[in-house]
C-alpha cells in the first residue's frame, strides 16, 4: 500500500520494479540504492573528521567526553545502518564500509 502510495508521488520518476507488467516491488530491491547511499553519508563523515584541524580534533575529544561530536555523529550513523539493514534486509555480516558496520 506505501509503495503504491510512492510510486503515485514519484510518478515518472519511479524505477521500473515489475516483472511480467505486474509490480513485484520487495525491499530487498533497494539494498543497491541503500547501500550507495549509506556509504556516501560514511564517506562524507570520514571525509568531514580527516579534514579536523588540530584545534577541531582537540574540540572533538573533549566533546567525546559528553557524547557529543564526531562519536556521537557515528552512533547516529550506525543506529541508520542498524535500521536501514533490516528495512532492506541487509545480511546480518553487512557493513556500508570496512571498520564502520
Amino acid at each position: 500500500r506505501n509503495v503504491d502510495e510512492h510510486e503515485k508521488n514519484l510518478s515518472d520518476f519511479c524505477p521500473v520494479r515489475s516483472k511480467d507488467k505486474e509490480k513485484m516491488w520487495r525491499m530487498e530491491m533497494l539494498q543497491e540504492d541503500m547501500h550507495n547511499l549509506l556509504e556516501e553519508i560514511v564517506l562524507q563523515h570520514r571525509k568531514t573528521v580527516g579534514e579536523q584541524d588540530f584545534f577541531d580534533r582537540m574540540a572533538s575529544r573533549i566533546e567525546r567526553l559528553f557524547g557529543e561530536g564526531s562519536k556521537a555523529e557515528e552512533n547516529t550513523i550506525n543506529r541508520v545502518v542498524q535500521k536501514a539493514r533490516v528495512i532492506v534486509r541487509f545480511p546480518k555480516t553487512y557493513e556500508v564500509a570496512p571498520s564502520f558496520s
